[in-house]
């Protein structure tokens, strides 16, 4: 890359970055859905209307202010990656096993999952960005990425205010590769600093990856990801919350849908909690994971109940990039056997290999009699969510009348 050349730098490759793209090693780093924050986090609907707070303590003010300017909100848009067809003649073939276990990989599609522009450089080179809570780098492809099957890509050389991060080393300075991976792929680039905007809310150095290489699902209409994780996962520099608490900002996010197919986020505002319906927003402990006592994903402890008066116990993790709500495998079967009457969900859903091993039904299971909603418990508040929105009406590889897709799935990052 050019600003290579500024330091007079012989490029060398890490070993994942010299392999080409299809070849790069695949990492499984989450899936399922959780809920965090510095200290709390918002919660309102747990998975269709999501309302989510990342709030921290905010630091005393420092040099290089993030720049907030009137409105702090931006406009989501939805991904639009198609969705594959489903075949009909899958449906039954629970009968035989009891257990519901698929026998091949599970594939996730990141349809409808939510995306914001922001800007990188100066002057401003829009991005179209997956918004993620399941990881923590701002991520965005090289103009020299061509694996990365995108219709933008960031001109380093175009930005007066970027600058690589280097390190030193006995052969003299040196760029700083940065290998990521995914549940759905991987990415290889190098860490840099550049001015980043979303909405009015301006950012100076921002760290973030600019990536030369990836292996990751085609037909993406996003170029990059956001990730909104914590500090212990990220592999480049601050994430975005931290610049916001470092400089003094308030690090609040707020991602708010307003109707089946538009949300906007808010950042450095609480101008998100005005658009919630009275009483249906609460508030839930941000908990660590592992025993070194940090917080790396969302995660919040509430419960799950269908039959019972009392929820179960459960420990849930929020991730936006994620749409289904992906149970352990070990308890997949007993849960939605609680949902589906006796009988109704071997005779007329199918785990579909063709597509994903994903698990779909005939779209008249949603009037069936003793159908159930699930109910979620957060912050002291039940949630019910009701039969019809358990599913996502999609096509029949046969032309035929629609299928409907489970939106509870096996998640495939557990055992």
């Amino acid at each position: 890359p050019f600003w290579l050349k500024r330091y007079r730098i012989k490029l060398l490759l890490p070993p994942q970055a010299g392999r080409p793209a299809s070849h790069l090693r695949q990492q499984c780093v989450r899936q399922m859905l959780f809920c965090i924050a510095d200290v709390h986090c918002r919660v309102m609907w747990w998975m269709a209307p999501l309302l989510l707070y990342l709030l921290s303590a905010v630091a005393s003010a420092a040099p290089e202010a993030p720049v907030l300017r009137g409105n702090h909100r931006r406009e989501l848009s939805a991904t639009s990656a198609s969705t594959p067809r489903f075949d009909r003649s899958v449906l039954g073939n629970f009968r035989n096993n009891r257990n519901v276990s698929t026998t091949g990989q599970l594939s996730l599609s990141r349809s409808n999952a939510m995306i914001a522009t922001i800007s990188i450089g100066t002057p401003p080179q829009e991005m179209r960005c997956l918004i993620d809570s399941g990881s923590s780098d701002l991520w965005v492809p090289s103009k020299r990425c061509k694996s990365c099957d995108n219709e933008r890509h960031f001109h380093a050389d175009k930005s007066s205010t970027f600058v690589p991060q280097t390190k030193h080393t006995r052969y003299g300075e040196r760029p700083v590769a940065v290998h990521v991976g995914y549940g759905s792929g991987d990415i290889v680039g190098y860490a840099a600093q550049d001015t980043v905007s979303i909405g009015m809310v301006q950012l100076p150095n921002q760290s973030f990856i600019i990536v030369e290489d990836a292996a990751l699902p085609p037909h993406r209409t996003w170029d990059g990801i956001c990730g909104l994780g914590w500090m212990q996962m990220a592999s480049a520099g601050k994430p975005l919350y931290k610049h916001l608490q470092d400089t003094g900002g308030k690090a609040i996010f707020g991602l708010v849908p307003t109707s089946e197919s538009a949300a906007f986020i808010t950042v450095g505002s609480s101008e998100a909690h005005s658009s919630c319906k009275p009483g249906t927003l609460v508030w839930t402990k941000a908990e660590t994971l592992g025993p070194n006592g940090q917080r790396s994903f969302w995660v919040t402890t509430g419960g799950i109940a269908i039959h019972k008066k009392i929820p179960v116990k459960s420990r849930f993790l929020v991730d936006t990039g994620t749409t289904f709500l992906l149970v352990p495998p070990q308890v997949f079967s007993s849960l939605v056997r609680s949902v589906f009457p006796a009988a109704v969900f071997d005779e007329m859903c199918g785990v579909d290999p063709s597509a994903g091993n994903l698990v779909v039904c005939d779209c008249s299971v949603t009037s069936a009699d003793g159908m159930l909603p699930l109910r979620v418990a957060l912050g002291g508040r039940e949630f019910s969510l009701p039969v019809e929105k358990l599913f996502k009406r999609v096509q029949a590889s046969d032309g035929g009348q629609e299928l409907c897709l489970l939106q509870m799935q096996q998640n495939p990052m557990t055992s």
